[in-house]
């Protein structure tokens, strides 16, 4: 179970990087 909430954390600090990395995509992506 742990394993699987940092799996979780990763995945979220991934999305966030990569918002910050390309807003203009990030938007488009996710209406």
């Amino acid at each position: 179970m742990k394993a699987f909430l940092s799996v979780i954390l990763i995945y979220i600090k991934i999305q966030i990087v990569r918002m910050f990395n390309n807003p203009s995509a990030y938007r488009l992506n996710n209406k």
